[in-house]
Order: C-alpha cells, then structure tokens, then sequence
C-alpha cells in the first residue's frame, strides 16, 4: 500500500490504483468496507450518536450511529481514490503541505 499512496504523490493525475492492483485492492476494501465505516465514524456505535441540524426549519434529527452504520452502503467503487457506497470518499489530498 505505501508504494501505491508513493506512486499516486508522484503523479497525482493516475489512479490511486493500476490495472493490475485494481481486483486485488478492491477485494481488500469490499472485505474491509464495514470496518473501515465504523472506524471512521463511531469508536462505540452503541453509545454513539449523528445529530443533524437544518438551519433554515430549525429542526434537529438525532440518530442512533448503530442505525446509521447499519443503512450505509458498503458497495466499493474504485475511482481516482475509491468510494464506498455512494457517501463515503477516500483520495488523495491535493496540495504539497505548504501554504
């Protein structure tokens, strides 16, 4: 993995994965995929909670992170980086560090 992300910093403009990494990359991250969700969002998904705040109505929804993770999409989709489902974008980030 570190010599594909080094490959990526030294070409930006090519696909985080090549042709020939592609199966094998995307295998790891259809298996991975539940996992990586729930690292991402919620340390302890049952004492976790999303809150979401509309400010124009003025209404707050407040979700159960377990319920949250249970509806998202694990579906893997390689792009430039790689998607899982339709909410959730791993890429490179853009820039050299400096301002």
């Amino acid at each position: 993995m570190e010599n594909i992300v080094v490959a990526k910093v030294r070409s930006p403009k090519n696909p985080l994965f090549s042709e020939q990494n592609r199966n094998k990359w995307g295998n790891f991250f259809r298996d991975k995929a539940k996992d990586l969700l729930k690292w991402g969002f919620a340390k302890n998904s049952s004492r976790e909670i999303l809150i979401l705040y509309d400010r124009c109505t003025s209404i707050v929804r407040i979700y159960a992170m377990k319920e949250v993770l249970s509806k998202l999409s694990t579906e893997i989709r390689l792009t430039k980086g790689f998607n899982i489902g339709e909410c959730v974008s791993f890429q490179r980030k853009g820039g050299n560090g400096y301002k």
